[in-house]
């Protein structure tokens, strides 16, 4: 009984982690993370990222 237990157990947790793997992401620690909204965006030069964004905000401006 024990041993079907423990069988069980690690089906489960097989299951379980081959559903979360969907969700993974891997990083360096160059790369950074930025949320807007639902869409995570990754830049790894933030400082360079929030330029190009205010650039083409500044382009859509003059048009």
């Amino acid at each position: 009984m024990m041993v079907q237990i423990i069988k069980l157990l690690a089906l489960t947790l097989i299951w379980w982690s081959s559903i979360n793997v969907e969700y993974a992401a891997a990083a360096t620690r160059d790369t950074h993370v930025i949320n807007t909204g639902c869409s995570p965006i990754n830049a790894t030069n933030p400082g360079s990222f929030f330029a190009n964004v205010n650039e083409t905000f500044s382009a859509e401006r003059r048009n």
